[in-house]
């Protein structure tokens, strides 16, 4: 058998993560809750002023792209995962931001002109994506010279040789046991942080979707803030760092 390719390779990580999210998040709606929190950090964290034209790049279900609405003339939000751009079309009407544009698109090639959008948000979506460099080229192409490019991913840390390892064996598991397995970890993970007496990230969603979200997605990488900075760097951007965590 031949070598598989590094466009094979590719093409395998984008139709795996598509396929994962066309079914993960459809399912797993946020609440109103959910969005006045994403509202209120994504206030913290770009700078309050109007912008012209803003690009939320890998928007899911819209839930940041509602949000950007409020704060630029035009929005668009793309993403890779059909089903998802329907639940978040859906979002956007039931808000009554209905002008908000969703496109179907692969990051590694965006269908839009040089220097179309004053404002980038691409938030925890680097992670999933075949080669980081590429995408991070084209947010830098359609990105006006003068324009704010905001990144969000997972930091690489000391965990993180254990958390590619749970998933590692998680990813083995026969999809007919993964329904019960997901419960299992769902539970420890739950005793855990009662325990502990920790607030869970993304209340809205169900200990069971964290895990599959986190421990079950196909393809996923982390980055520390010196290799994020270099990127920015090597594509002759300043960088700073906002939040070291979320």
């Amino acid at each position: 058998m031949a070598p598989q390719s590094s466009t094979d390779k590719s093409l395998a990580i984008v139709t795996d993560v598509k396929g994962f999210y066309d079914n993960f998040w459809p399912t797993n709606l946020p609440s109103r809750e959910d969005l006045e929190e994403t509202r209120q950090h994504l206030e913290k964290i770009i700078p309050n002023k109007r912008w012209e034209r803003i690009l939320d790049a890998g928007c899911g279900l819209g839930v940041c792209t509602v949000s950007l609405r409020d704060m630029g003339n035009k929005v668009v939000g793309v993403d890779i995962s059909p089903e998802s751009l329907q639940a978040a079309e859906r979002l956007a009407n039931r808000l009554g931001k209905e002008d908000i544009e969703f496109l179907e698109a692969n990051l590694m090639e965006l269908p839009f002109e040089d220097e179309s959008f004053d404002l980038i948000l691409c938030w925890g979506v680097l992670m999933y994506v075949p080669s980081a460099e590429k995408v991070f080229s084209e947010l830098v192409r359609c990105l006006h010279k003068d324009g704010t490019l905001v990144v969000a991913v997972h930091r690489k840390s000391a965990l993180t040789p254990m958390h590619n390892a749970i998933r590692y064996v998680c990813l083995r598991i026969p999809k007919f046991a993964r329904g019960a397995a997901i419960k299992l970890m769902a539970l420890s993970i739950k005793t855990l942080v009662t325990a502990l007496n920790r607030r869970p990230v993304r209340d809205d969603l169900s200990f069971e979707a964290k895990v599959e979200d986190f421990y079950f997605i196909p393809f996923k990488r982390f980055f520390t803030i010196d290799e994020m900075q270099a990127l920015f760097q090597r594509h002759g951007m300043s960088s700073e760092v906002v939040f070291e965590h979320t």
